[in-house]
């Protein structure tokens, strides 16, 4: 093996630059991910992030994962290749497994590509530590064309970012491709000059694959009559992108000017736009919201609601997308991963769940100070002693077996304009199975019971516990998905 030094050949001096763009988004303490799979272009960026001289403080934090797909008899042979070649590179190599439940052809690269990064991601230590792909310009060609035929609009025509946030369960990180502005050409090239060797996936030659068909089909035509094609395709990407920015900067002013919630957007707040400008809103949070994109169709169904004439009796529709779906309560447009189900979690749980969250976010180990201050949430009368047995606490869903006022439950409902689908699983505080509280309703109890008495039937002295209300919010936001109304 050839070791890379800073001075590459002139016509490989593309990665030098690439690099050194790369280097401006990371530091010496962020983990880098590759996603390696053994070909040529994943090849080439394990080369360079571990062997250019100039990427020698990223060594120590670099390692390689390889996603076994189990769509190839030959995977286990790419997998072994996969971690030679990780040993001869002195980088760490990992490997994980992912099942595709469909075998149609139909969509199966959509559902390979989400269940790829899940796995990638899940391999991610720390918030804002970097996976890196090694897409490169006929890649981003391609995925303009596709997106193009598909009759997408400017942020398809953007095609891929050069850099992009993923949340995931774990957190939050950066998806990075340093050799997006790289030709193929000169993939080949490095890959020749530094003696590499890297395997062929035959399913790139299939074409019922749509993206194999553009490349090998569609792309050496235009080439032919237009040789910087791919470039010059690579070039509308960026100049799409930046249209899509600009787009975003309008987007978010709006929304920046009305308060919005992560779980819905109120277009109540919208309607003296015009339809162009409130479909941009709706855009802009739609992407920072769901893991898809809006089609022209879930547009139009959109405006229909808007200015239907007549609404239905409880003023809700909703529309089944491929992963969740659309659902407008009121004026507010909901996007639902999945309907909230019922739950219950015990207080020493629930108190758990949240500092684990908090130490995700970088708050720290502890929960914060502030929260024992609360003076704008509920308030319940809990025994003192048994406070510290949190295990008998429980935060569940809302029974009808419980002893509540339906009419004052009902109001505050209305009040705060909570959708059914919430309503069915309203959060509770039980005490040894007896309601003690409604989340957000102070005056729902019918009544309370009677002081609590420990085992020698003495009263202990009742004391007013502050209930952390934004914890439970933010519990209820973690497992349930139920926001607070005013957000």
């Amino acid at each position: 093996m050839i070791p890379a030094s800073i001075y590459l050949p002139e016509d490989l001096s593309a990665f030098t630059e690439a690099l050194e763009f790369f280097l401006t988004k990371v530091n010496a303490d962020t983990t880098v991910s590759i996603a390696f799979s053994g070909g040529l272009d994943s090849t080439v960026l394990l080369h360079l992030l571990s062997q250019h001289e100039l990427a020698k403080p990223l060594k120590k934090h670099l390692y390689a994962h390889y996603i076994d797909h189990g769509l190839q008899a030959i995977s286990l042979d790419w997998k072994a290749h996969c971690q030679q070649i990780c040993e001869s590179f002195q980088v760490p190599f990992k490997s994980s497994v992912i099942e595709i439940e469909t075998r149609q052809r139909q969509g199966i690269e959509s559902v390979a590509r989400k269940l790829r990064y899940q796995a990638l991601s899940a391999q991610l230590p720390c918030t804002d530590d970097v996976l890196v792909t090694g897409h490169h310009q006929r890649d981003q060609a391609e995925t303009l064309l596709l997106n193009l035929v598909r009759g997408a609009g400017v942020a398809g025509l953007s095609a891929m970012p050069y850099q992009k946030e993923i949340v995931s369960m774990r957190g939050r990180f950066q998806h990075i491709r340093p050799l997006l502005t790289v030709p193929y050409e000169k993939l080949v090239a490095y890959a020749h000059y530094f003696q590499l060797h890297w395997v062929e996936d035959p399913s790139n030659e299939l074409l019922n694959f749509k993206r194999n068909v553009m490349r090998h089909e569609v792309l050496p035509v235009l080439e032919a009559h237009w040789p910087n094609v791919e470039k010059t395709i690579a070039r509308s990407a960026q100049n799409m992108s930046e249209a899509r920015l600009l787009l975003d900067r309008m987007a978010n002013r709006l929304l920046l000017s009305h308060k919005q919630s992560n779980y819905f957007l109120d277009l109540n707040l919208f309607r003296d736009l015009d339809w162009l400008e409130q479909k941009n809103v709706i855009r802009s949070w739609f992407s920072k919201t769901g893991s898809q994109s809006l089609t022209l169709k879930h547009y139009e169904w959109i405006r229909t609601v808007l200015f239907a004439k007549s609404m239905s009796r409880q003023n809700a529709f909703s529309y089944q997308l491929p992963q969740g779906e659309l659902a407008f309560f009121k004026d507010r447009l909901y996007y639902l991963p999945e309907l909230p189900k019922p739950f219950t979690v015990y207080l020493d749980e629930f108190l758990n769940t949240i500092v684990r969250y908090k130490v995700q976010q970088g708050v720290g180990g502890r929960i914060p100070s502030e929260y024992s201050d609360i003076t704008h949430g509920y308030e319940f009368m809990i025994n003192k002693e048994l406070l510290s047995k949190s295990h008998l606490i429980e935060v569940r869903s809302l029974s009808q077996a419980d002893d509540f006022n339906r009419k004052k439950l009902k109001v505050f409902f209305q009040k705060h304009s909570i959708p059914v689908w919430e309503r069915r699983v309203w959060p509770v505080l039980a005490l040894q199975g007896e309601l003690i509280g409604v989340l957000g309703c102070s005056n729902c109890l019918n009544s309370l019971s009677e002081p609590i008495v420990d085992s020698n039937q003495k009263v202990i002295e009742e004391v007013k516990i502050k209930v952390p209300e934004a914890l439970i919010w933010q519990l209820m936001g973690l497992v349930v998905s139920i926001p607070k109304w005013n957000a």
